[in-house]
């Protein structure tokens, strides 16, 4: 049997504060993302490449829950560019980090060393049936 309990898509995106009229918006993306921890990019994020084939190789049983999650992240940046120096830009860049994913047996007890959203899914989903 397979239900989804809960399924919401996500995304990064990128926001200037206040916009500016650059035809390089591009390459001031690239030069945020060379001292990022991360690319600094606009896409959809998805935690759960691999799940779907994890589930299907995994022994089935009433209680099992897959799960996929991933934390919220903001990293804020100022910004001068060359020919405008008397504007400072304010540019924020959400996205989302810390992926995981697996498979819980809710019939079994949680590892008390489990991962973050493993505790999170056995908390909300395990522990309420």
């Amino acid at each position: 049997m397979r239900h989804t309990l809960m399924d919401a898509s996500v995304g990064s995106s990128v926001t200037f504060s206040p916009r500016p009229d650059w035809n390089n918006v591009n390459e001031v993306l690239t030069a945020a993302g060379a001292v990022s921890e991360t690319t600094v990019v606009e896409r959809p994020y998805d935690a759960s490449k691999g799940l779907e084939s994890l589930i299907r190789s995994s022994q089935q049983s009433a209680g099992l829950v897959g799960y996929a999650a991933a934390r919220p992240v903001t990293y804020t940046y100022s910004v001068q560019c060359l020919n405008d120096q008397q504007n400072d830009y304010r540019l924020v860049f959400d996205t989302w980090s810390e992926a995981e994913f697996g498979i819980l047996d809710c019939e079994l007890r949680l590892d008390a060393n489990a991962q973050w959203a493993a505790q999170a899914t056995y908390d909300s989903y395990c522990q309420a049936s």
